[in-house]
């Protein structure tokens, strides 16, 4: 998901890259894994799944 992604998804109409960074951060720390949500390079965010 890029930032854009992020932004759109979120309340209001915030165009500040720094407003999905801190929607990312915070999720982070609500589910408790930081590790759960990756920073992909010059893309944006995923979500790193388990395997089986």
């Amino acid at each position: 998901m890029s930032r854009d992604d992020v932004l759109e998804a979120l309340p209001g109409a915030s165009s500040d890259p720094h407003a999905a960074e801190v929607a990312v951060a915070r999720l982070r720390e609500a589910v408790g894994d930081r590790a759960l949500v990756k920073t992909v390079v010059k893309r944006g965010y995923r979500i790193a799944l388990a395997e089986d």
